[in-house]
């Protein structure tokens, strides 16, 4: 544990990363509050980079992203199953490979391209590894967009999960602060196995049990509403905006 407490400051000095889970520019989105998103391996819990999966192009949508621009008139052609995927395949390949420009590229797109991406986000995370994961990983840089994306394509429901949420997660900083300094010593553990000893469970595992975000999940899920068939709906009445 000596070792621990000697190695631990240096490994933050290069890694850019404070108490307060900030890292370095070269490592992450641009925003000061970002979270260092890495590989996560307990089950059920994914990293959020990338957040929104690599799609498989369908065959109409292909000329349409190639060059990373959309048509709208291309756009209005396609099937709903495809549309969707389209606009979110186009908007991924303007990132960097690391996903490290994500949140700073999408800020600067349009009110449209920020509903669908923001919401689409904060579904898969949720669906992925609950309430926790959103907030654990770099998705949480979407939390303002994806509660004026969720109000914009009518997820009304959603929403008020959304801003409970947000509560909840406000009350549980020093929790969530307290397992994010613990995953830098189980990163370091990684590497150095004789020290596995001292971290015996993956830090996300323990911060998901003791959050209370967790009670949300569940229900969340019941709700009626389709959130891709909403933001199906709103692509179709904004079809104008999606043009790259």
């Amino acid at each position: 544990m000596k070792y621990l407490n000697i190695l631990l400051p240096v490994f933050l000095l290069f890694t850019g990363f404070t108490c307060t889970g900030k890292r370095s520019k070269t490592e992450d989105v641009k925003p000061k509050e970002a979270d260092i998103s890495t590989n996560i391996e307990v089950p059920n819990v994914k990293p959020h980079t990338p957040t929104v999966p690599p799609v498989t192009k369908p065959e109409n949508a292909k000329s349409v992203v190639q060059s990373k621009k959309l048509d709208p008139k291309a756009l209005t052609k396609m099937k709903d199953d495809d549309i969707e995927d389209a606009i979110i395949d186009a908007i991924q390949s303007l990132f960097d490979e690391d996903y490290s420009d994500e949140f700073e590229v999408v800020s600067r797109l349009s009110k449209s391209f920020r509903v669908i991406y923001s919401t689409r986000i904060l579904e898969n995370e949720v669906k992925n590894g609950g309430w926790n994961q959103f907030f654990w990983n770099s998705s949480h840089l979407f939390t303002k967009e994806a509660e004026a994306g969720l109000q914009a394509i009518g997820a009304t429901e959603q929403l008020k999960f959304l801003k409970e949420a947000i509560v909840i997660h406000d009350q549980e900083k020093d929790l969530k602060k307290k397992y994010r300094e613990q995953y830098y010593l189980y990163l370091i553990a990684k590497e150095d196995p004789s020290k596995a000893k001292e971290i015996m469970q993956h830090p996300f595992s323990e911060y998901y049990k003791q959050s209370k975000l967790k009670t949300l999940n569940s229900p969340f899920f019941k709700i009626k509403d389709n959130l891709g068939q909403l933001r199906i709906k709103y692509i179709r009445a904004h079809i104008k905006d999606f043009s790259l």
